[in-house]
């Protein structure tokens, strides 16, 4: 049974574990008994990493060992199959696989089984209690520092774009090239929240922000405002991010968000076909035009909760885009815990009509009050 547990859950079990040692062996011996595998994504190593107490994060280190065996997508141990890197490139290899479009580049080793694993590392108890030697590496440390800076800055547009009304297509983006006073009003507005989200940082609110994101940003937001004056804001949008595999009129009848999600995905499906398949462009581009945001149904679940927060909030903040990022695992695996917000999100989009068949036949994410009991509960419920 995989189980994924939420930072909450393992919050608690570490409380438990230091001042309730029986009742906490107590729920190991259920947890054995159901033969359960915790699911430890990056984005909880992520968030385990930046936990300050040294002590109560060592004993986290301890509730993993103990809960072991893990499935996990990080990197860990050395020798798994080299493949995909990311979620959504795994994801991709799934999908083109089911749909029986790509085939093993040899017939007697077949990596594809395996690159579309979405949780390609398998960790015993001994393995799991190393994590700490891997988690607590401060070149790993810098690479969770740089997610997390991402992490904000996605909350802070997000935060910037919560009170925008309306979901128009890209054909109502306005052709008329902006002028030089919006342009800087634009630049401005972006200096301030910048400036803002490096003040709190440097108050010990937030972690270290990454200097390269904050001037990548700066630099993408200035060749964008520049060619929207030049050439107009939807001229720019479709040459900052054009779509290869569909036409231009069927890019105007996209919406702006899924303009943008169908982009990132055939960005990455090229990037697949390339690196893993050595395919043509003339292939690159059939698998490009053969893949849609659906077949794809853990992303698509975590862009779709992302788009509820941004509805619903009018403060998201880096830790909704974590807990999107871990729910995205939700049809592969048995039960997945989750905060009540987050949990009322997704039954909502599992409602959806436009919902993939694994999202809407995928057990509901589950929120449970903040007790070993009713954490035990639903793990002895479990069929």
């Amino acid at each position: 049974m995989l189980a994924s547990l939420d930072t909450p859950q393992l919050h608690l079990l570490e409380m438990v574990r230091r001042t309730a040692s029986k009742r906490y062996d107590s729920f190991v011996d259920t947890w054995k008994e159901r033969e359960s595998v915790l699911v430890f994504t990056s984005t909880q190593a992520s968030e385990l990493r930046r936990y300050p107490d040294h002590d109560r994060r060592e004993g986290r280190y301890g509730v993993l060992s103990d809960l072991a065996p893990i499935r996990t997508d990080l990197p860990f141990p050395r020798g798994l199959p080299s493949g995909p890197r990311t979620f959504l490139e795994r994801e991709i290899v799934r999908a083109l696989a089911e749909l029986g479009l790509v085939a093993p580049r040899d017939a007697a080793i077949n990596p594809i089984p395996a690159w579309g694993e979405v949780l390609p590392g398998c960790l015993d108890s001994s393995q799991a209690f190393a994590l700490r030697e891997v988690l607590e590496n401060e070149h790993y440390h810098d690479v969770l520092k740089q997610e997390y800076s991402a992490a904000i800055s996605k909350a802070s547009a997000e935060k910037h774009h919560a009170g925008v009304k309306g979901r128009g297509r890209v054909q109502d983006i306005p052709t008329t090239p902006i002028s030089a006073e919006m342009a800087a009003a634009a630049l401005s507005s972006m200096e301030k929240a910048l400036a803002a989200l490096k003040e709190r940082s440097s108050r010990g609110e937030l972690p270290p922000i990454s200097p390269d994101a904050i001037q990548f940003s700066r630099a993408l937001a200035h060749s964008y405002l520049s060619r929207a004056a030049s050439i107009g804001p939807r001229a720019a949008l479709l040459e900052f991010e054009p779509i290869r595999s569909l036409t231009t009129q069927e890019q105007l009848e996209l919406t702006g968000y899924d303009h943008a999600e169908v982009y990132v995905l055939e960005k990455y499906v090229r990037k697949v076909a390339q690196e893993l398949f050595n395919a043509d462009l003339s292939a690159e581009g059939f698998l490009a035009r053969s893949i849609r945001p659906v077949d794809c149904p853990g992303t698509w679940l975590q862009r779709r909760l992302e788009l509820c927060v941004r509805r619903a909030r009018s403060d998201p903040k880096p830790n909704h885009h974590f807990d999107a990022e871990r729910l995205a695992y939700l049809p592969y695996v048995d039960i997945m815990f989750t905060d009540k917000e987050m949990a009322h999100f997704v039954r909502q989009v599992q409602r959806e009509e436009a919902a993939p068949e694994k999202i809407r036949a995928a057990r509901a994410a589950t929120s449970i009050p903040s007790s070993v009991d009713a954490l035990e509960q639903v793990i002895r419920g479990i069929e």
